[in-house]
């Protein structure tokens, strides 16, 4: 093996880079007021239009075009630029809140001496900004911009450090120091030097809740049928089919779409787990054969590499833009490989299903400040049920961290705010510095840096119900930006578009109004999708089917191999001498877990490998 040093290229295919002309840079000249294409290449689906008042640039797809244009004269045979130009002058900067789609699009308002750059909402398409001199850059690609005179390759120090403690207070940030992220159902405005950003769509709108009625919810097959015809819209597909509800949805519409236009019916790409608490092959297969499907399955350890999952996912995080999250990544991009051997164009899987199916564990706390004990008792038997983990951990994290303790928390938080505001600041800077791990950076001022950065994004305390205040803000999370991000990134290297049905903005507007005892319906959770699907392929046991989930196989994983990839890597030198860690403090933190004694530490080690392969080749 090499190590990620040594490596050239990702060992996954070469990286396709700004350097292979496959991306777009665009600049905005504020004393001037023109946005200008620094550079494009052909293909790259962005388009450009406008006249000296107005010029846009759009690279993605544009869902509601036609519903659009019938509301703008002489729009109807406009390309999907043209036609946001004309949509911009007739509805200036509330034109963000009526599109529907996956893009990144800026509009250059010369009469206003301003730009406007919006992200669709739920994050398909990246757009990333730089200041160099007196441009503002944009792009889909951290390398582009990085490739681009005047924006330097300077690591953002706090944010790497908050990487390790998985805390990231700052969502516009990348971690790059000159670099900054749209975040998702975001614009941002600049006039002159003035920067103001702003989301612009959320799925609950603030204030007292307008529940979906019974009507509404019998749409989900409709929204639902709607978004994965939206995908499918965009080229052949194959579906990553795990045997789940949510993937399994995802085909059944997409099978039904394609039977009804006469398409061939979309490639199930299936993998099989050695680990038998998360080999779904018979569902698998029982689904294909119900739906029409033709199936391939791909044993995991081949396509996970020859050198282990881990190894090959230190080596693929070496040549990425940021740092990878999901580790199994690498077998995901084998399997997509054979999609496209099939002749597929597009990749459709289950994601955002489990957010948007189901009522979250903030639940617990909604129902305990008012006095439901039946619906708790209700609600907690139908999470057991549905997901497979012990009893104890179920208690413990449901009814206890997320019930009880984060509403008693809350409380006794909004008391002190309001009572006794310096203790409650005091209390929250504490929580801050416990937070912060002896082994995050001996140099006192990043250290200072980061407690006060953790300060002050702690969670405040709310009125209201956690569970709504959640559904709120869950969207918001930079989690989910990065990980839409690294989709978009896994798809650019496979040539390939990688596609959510469930992120759809008017799926997810109805799934976070419909009412979690409607989602929970029958005694099981996610029950619009279920009932859909056990009506369908009654023999694939969907009515009674639990989540599987991955977390002991991802923690025998990392224990098994951790101890090989952490001396490849040599420890954390690149870290260390980036000042992000105390270097003994910390091999003596990951000590149990490199031994295989402490199973619990895996996510934090496998956090620490990620960064460090990553960081041994970016700076």
């Amino acid at each position: 093996m090499t190590t990620p040093r040594a490596a050239a290229a990702p060992p996954l295919g070469r990286a396709r880079t700004s350097a292979d002309g496959v991306d777009w840079v665009a600049a905005w000249h504020p004393a001037a007021a023109r946005l200008q294409l620094v550079r494009s290449s052909a293909d790259v689906p962005q388009q450009a239009a406008g006249s000296d008042d107005v010029r846009v640039l759009f690279d993605g797809v544009l869902y509601n075009g036609p519903e659009l244009a019938a509301q703008l004269p002489g729009a109807a045979e406009a390309d999907p630029a043209t036609l946001l130009a004309l949509a911009y002058r007739r509805w200036g900067s509330d034109l963000p809140s009526r599109l529907r789609g996956v893009f990144a699009l800026l509009i250059a308002d010369r009469r206003q001496g301003r730009l406007l750059a919006v992200r669709d909402p739920l994050g398909g398409y990246p757009l990333f900004y730089a200041a160099a001199g007196d441009r503002v850059l944009f792009s889909t690609s951290l390398d582009a911009l990085l490739d681009q005179p005047g924006v330097a390759r300077t690591p953002n120090l706090p944010g790497l450090a908050e990487h390790l403690l998985h805390q990231w207070t700052a969502p516009d940030e990348t971690y790059y120091a000159t670099i900054w992220r749209l975040r998702p159902g975001h614009w941002l405005r600049i006039t002159g030097a003035e920067r103001h950003s702003r989301r612009y769509w959320q799925p609950l709108a603030a204030g007292p809740v307008a529940w979906a009625s019974e009507d509404e919810v019998a749409g989900f097959d409709g929204l639902m049928q709607q978004a994965v015809a939206r995908c499918v819209a965009q080229g052949r597909p194959a579906i990553w089919l795990s045997g789940g509800i949510d993937s399994a949805t995802v085909a059944m519409h997409a099978s039904d779409l394609a039977r009804q236009s006469g398409e061939p019916p979309p490639s199930a790409l299936c993998l099989d787990f050695p680990d038998l608490t998360l080999n779904e092959e018979t569902v698998q297969r029982q689904v294909a054969a119900c739906l029409g499907l033709p199936r391939e399955l791909v044993p995991f350890d081949h396509a996970a590499g020859a050198d282990g999952l881990l190894w090959e996912s230190l080596q693929l995080t070496a040549g990425w833009p940021a740092p990878l999250w999901g580790m199994f990544t690498p077998a995901y991009y084998h399997l997509s490989q054979r999609g496209r051997r099939h002749g597929c164009t597009i990749i459709l899987t289950g994601s955002g299903g489990d957010e948007a199916l189901s009522a979250g564990p903030h639940y617990a706390a909604h129902l305990m400040a008012a006095g439901e004990w039946t619906r708790l008792a209700h609600y907690f038997s139908v999470f057991h049920r549905s997901y497979k983990a012990r009893l104890r951990y179920n208690v413990y994290n449901i009814l206890w961290v997320y019930g009880l303790r984060g509403l008693l928390g809350n409380q006794a938080a909004r008391w002190l705010r309001d009572t006794v505001p310096t203790v409650y600041a005091a209390n929250r800077r504490n929580r801050a510095l416990r937070l912060t791990a002896a082994w995050i950076t001996g140099d006192p001022p990043l250290r200072q840096a980061v407690v006060e950065r953790l300060t002050a994004r702690m969670p405040q305390a709310v009125r209201g119900s956690l569970y709504l205040q959640q559904a709120r803000h869950e969207l918001q999370a930079p989690l989910l930006a990065m990980e839409a991000e690294e989709t978009f990134e896994l798809g650019r290297r496979l040539g390939m578009r990688l596609l959510q049905p469930f992120w759809d903005a008017d799926l997810l507007h109805l799934l976070y109004r419909t009412r979690p005892e409607r989602l929970q319906r029958g005694g099981w959770s996610k029950a619009p999708a279920r009932e859909a699907l056990n009506r369908r392929c009654p023999q694939a046991g969907f009515a009674t089917q639990a989540k599987v989930g991955a977390l002991h196989f991802f923690q025998r994983t990392i224990v098994r191999d951790a101890a090989a990839c952490w001396r490849q890597l040599g420890g954390t030198p690149a870290l260390a001498r980036l000042g992000v860690v105390d270097a003994p403090a910390l091999a003596a933190r990951l000590a149990p877990t490199l031994a295989g004694a402490d199973p619990r530490g895996a996510y934090q080690l496998w956090n620490v490998l990620r960064l460090e392969a990553w960081a041994q080749t970016h700076f």
